[in-house]
């Protein structure tokens, strides 16, 4: 009982001559910094996790060299999950006497789960966001190729045997991050 009179005698002596105060001031920045980077750091992961979708243009990416069984699509739509289904592989594209080496993405209608593509009615000119795709013999060729071809929208252009028109400018996609240049691969 004496110790607990002594340590309250000795509170109240630092109290007078103001290096409590000091103590509490510094144990009030310590607790307010520490509340702060809290709200900070949670803000950011929120954020992280928000862009990731879109980076992916999903929440979770299936990547395989052979095709996705089926079974897969089955067992997500059985758990009420939405799926895409891209199938990426390099191309030569050719209009006239002209041609580049490109990637060709062929996506289903669904496609893209998170964000927005973006297209334009000339190369490097103002973008729109747009929920449809290319319909049936179209293309949307990448601001790039356009130099590259020598093309115009309403052109048409060949991949291997398939003409197709092109109807738009590719601006952006959600996804395009990951794979902005060819890269050689492993079969």
């Amino acid at each position: 009982m004496k110790a607990l009179r002594l340590a309250f005698l000795a509170l109240v002596r630092d109290g007078k001559s103001g290096e409590l105060r000091v103590l509490l001031l510094a144990l009030l920045v310590a607790v307010s910094a520490l509340t702060a980077v809290g709200f900070f750091t949670s803000r950011v992961s929120l954020a992280v996790d928000q862009q990731a979708g879109e980076v992916l243009a999903a929440d979770l990416r299936l990547q395989s060299r052979a095709p996705i069984e089926r079974e897969y699509f089955d067992l997500a739509k059985a758990e009420g999950l939405e799926t895409a289904e891209i199938s990426t592989f390099p191309s030569v594209v050719m209009k006239g006497q002209d041609s580049a080496l490109t990637a060709i993405r062929a996506v289903s209608s669904s496609y893209p789960l998170r964000g927005r593509l973006k297209v334009a009615d000339v190369p490097f000119g103002p973008a729109r966001e747009v929920t449809d795709l290319p319909g049936p013999g179209e293309a949307w060729l990448e601001p790039r190729l356009f130099g590259q071809l020598d093309a115009r929208v309403g052109d048409r252009v060949h991949v291997g045997q398939m003409e197709l028109t092109i109807s738009k400018v590719l601006d952006y996609r959600p996804d395009q991050a990951r794979s902005s240049s060819i890269s050689r691969r492993r079969c």
